[in-house]
């Protein structure tokens, strides 16, 4: 009996050393598992992050193209109507040098309202420019300006009001900037 206590002693022996085996199998079977969920979590997450990124990228760029595509349409739009208006200005222009030719600066009233509609003829023909040239994609440019001086031509344009006066204090220091 005790050969046969000593075989079943070591088949439990050799059993148990397979149970061990087999749990320290499952168990690393079961962390490389886990390991394995983890960087496929990390994987997804970094993908989703990646996709957004080239989504917002892909908006963007549609964006862009679409902004381009207006601006297109507005120059093409500020040139038609640019066209249309410079038609009437220059008859205006014409007709005011036709009638300074027919009847000399003798009538100090005509002379200054043909020299206002002259200006204000100009002055509208360079609002024109200015919108054309608003309208026109173009790269932009960094300049020197002469602020004081540009303050004063803007005030000049803006219509007087008797009751209204407006003063001006420039620093000494302003002279020119960048803009």
């Amino acid at each position: 009996m005790s050969s046969i206590a000593s075989i079943t002693s070591l088949i439990y022996f050799f059993g148990a050393i397979f149970v061990i085996i087999v749990i320290s199998f499952s168990y690393n079977m079961m962390k490389e598992q886990k390991r394995a969920e983890q960087l496929l979590v990390q994987s997804n997450t970094e993908l989703e992050h990646v996709i957004e990124e080239r989504t917002k990228s892909l908006k963007d760029a549609q964006e862009k193209m679409m902004q381009q595509e207006k601006f297109a349409v507005i120059g093409k739009l500020a040139g038609s109507v640019a066209h249309e208006l410079r038609n009437p200005l220059e008859v205006i222009t014409n007709s005011i040098h036709f009638l300074n030719m027919k009847f000399p600066t003798t009538n100090d009233m005509l002379a200054k309202h043909l020299k206002i509609i002259r200006e204000q003829s100009d002055r509208a023909n360079k609002i024109i420019s200015d919108l054309v040239d608003f309208a026109r994609t173009r790269p932009y440019e960094t300049r020197i300006l002469d602020i004081k001086s540009l303050i004063e031509e803007t005030l000049e344009q803006i219509p007087k009001i008797e009751t209204i006066e407006i003063r001006t204090r420039f620093d000494p220091d302003l002279s020119r900037s960048i803009a």
